[in-house]
């Protein structure tokens, strides 16, 4: 396996590429953003907050195959870890994917109180982001 530019492999740098495109989109609105931060014992790909508002805690799931059921349970945790840490704030989990998503997998997600965010690329997913969870910084 060949590394690339960074010395990670290549599919790590096109995972740190996503996660960075996203992240200067929701700066761009004035979101506060930060990538990959240790929670407790968790790391989720982007926690972005809100002046006076909730934080999100932000999972990104790019490539092929379907979204599945663990990701909800994963996301749960990553808010759980963060309200035992950060009590002060509300937090709200949220699955920012390329990949296709199950109806089952809307509903589940939907009981949980996880939103999710879906879009064909991560251009396009980085925009839908910035609307639904600061619709007035669109």
């Amino acid at each position: 396996m060949g590394l690339g530019q960074t010395g990670q492999a290549p599919v790590e740098d096109e995972r740190q590429a996503e996660l960075a495109e996203v992240a200067t989109s929701l700066q761009r609105r004035g979101m506060g953003v930060e990538i990959e931060p240790v929670i407790g014992s968790v790391r989720p790909d982007i926690v972005a907050t809100v002046e006076d508002g909730p934080v999100y805690i932000i999972e990104l799931k790019t490539g092929d195959g379907s979204a599945h059921f663990s990701l909800i349970a994963q996301l749960l945790n990553f808010a759980s870890a963060y309200a035992i840490v950060r009590p002060a704030r509300t937090a709200l989990a949220v699955l920012a994917t390329t990949r296709d998503v199950p109806s089952q997998l809307f509903e589940a997600a939907e009981q949980a109180g996880v939103q999710i965010v879906r879009a064909p690329d991560v251009a396009a997913l980085a925009r839908s982001l910035v609307e639904r969870l600061h619709p007035s910084l669109g």
